[in-house]
């Protein structure tokens, strides 16, 4: 009789053991559904294609190497195109042959470059550590990419519309 409680006394804590794993693991990843309604901190529409088209733009021209501008079987036009550093320190104009290059410059708010400031505060997430310099370290961006396969489970729109949206999340989508 009391090997039969031994037995189902170790049966129940095992069982309630793999139950909490489980439920641990459901509540940490977000579904998108029909019925789901956006975040109140998060990002929807217009203000996410913003927000993405912003935070790829600046990883791109501040490490090339981990987030090229161009896909790999084209070539790139990064040898091209001015640097940020040159559209910081010239005053650009409409007619201007290098402001031209780029198509969109009217509508884009890429070029507003000092809105890039107000757009990371923004996305800044409290509970993320404040780094002393504006420049993560590049393993930090090698984390992203290794994470980057995780996108073809769960959209941008689902984790930054569905979801409080920061630029590490973001950034896997560059």
């Amino acid at each position: 009789m009391i090997r039969n409680v031994e037995y189902y006394t170790t049966l129940t804590v095992a069982l309630i053991a793999i139950n909490l794993t489980i439920y641990q693991a459901l509540g940490q990843s977000r579904t998108c559904s029909l019925l789901a309604r956006p975040h109140p901190n998060g990002f929807c529409g217009e203000r996410l294609a913003q927000a993405h088209s912003n935070v790829c733009f600046l990883l791109r021209r501040t490490y090339p190497h981990l987030f090229p501008m161009s896909k790999r079987s084209v070539p790139s036009e990064s040898d091209t195109s001015p640097s940020v550093d040159s559209l910081l320190n010239s005053e650009l104009h409409d007619d201007d042959e290098e402001f031209s290059r780029y198509p969109d410059h009217k509508s884009d708010p890429v070029f507003i470059l000092e809105d890039n400031s107000h757009l990371v505060s923004l996305l800044k997430s409290a509970d993320e550590p404040v780094y002393t310099s504006h420049r993560p370290t590049a393993s930090a961006f090698i984390n992203l990419l290794e994470k980057r396969n995780s996108r073809r489970k769960r959209s941008l729109v689902c984790e930054c519309c569905y979801g409080p949206c920061t630029i590490r999340i973001i950034a896997r989508y560059c």
